[in-house]
């Protein structure tokens, strides 16, 4: 496991750069990791359902209603940073996220599948501190390097290392059912 001091030195040294002690250092690299860090970190962790950041949670239906359009709301957990599946949930149940609040006419109590906003780096998945060290080194890159062309460099290596974790991630679980309807097998008929 990975501390987020490793994982910012391994962005370093994707840039050719020195390595820090710790975020708190007055050197440019430790700046810029620790300015970096926790947005980078949230984009990575809800760009994908990684399989040691999803967690699941029941919630309790508020007393507020929507405006228009839903019959129950739902606070969403603090550490939330993208609602991937709601429970019980098919293509027909309509539900949507606006602001911290979900919105659906799905009874409570309300069980979700989240992106967990982790911050203990320890938690994460070899593969997916790859991809956070990739990530943090394109976004610090231009500042450390003044080099646009190691910053292309790193943005193919880093689509690279997303595709290779979300494969390694998603054989984790049991494969998703493919649901067959009439517009996929319209195609088939002759």
């Amino acid at each position: 496991m990975s501390s987020t001091v490793e994982i910012c030195n391994g962005a370093l040294q994707y840039l050719g750069e020195i390595r820090i002690v710790a975020l708190t250092q007055t050197t440019k690299e430790a700046r810029e990791c620790n300015s970096a860090w926790d947005r980078v970190r949230r984009a990575t962790i809800r760009r994908h359902s990684w399989n040691s950041t999803t967690a699941r949670a029941s919630l309790p239906k508020l007393s507020t209603v929507p405006a228009y359009g839903f019959d129950i709301e739902y606070q969403l957990p603090a550490d939330c940073l993208r609602v991937f599946d709601i429970e019980g949930s098919d293509n027909e149940t309509d539900w949507r996220v606006e602001g911290r609040k979900l919105l659906t006419d799905f009874g409570a109590p309300l069980g979700i599948l989240y992106a967990q906003d982790i911050t203990d780096s320890q938690q994460f998945d070899p593969m997916l501190v790859e991809v956070l060290a990739l990530a943090l080194a394109v976004s610090i890159c231009e500042t450390i390097t003044q080099s646009n062309t190691k910053k292309k460099e790193l943005m193919a290596n880093l689509k690279d290392a997303i595709t290779d974790a979300k494969i390694v991630d998603g054989q984790e679980q049991t494969p998703s059912e493919f649901e067959e309807d009439n517009w996929l097998l319209v195609r088939w008929r002759r």
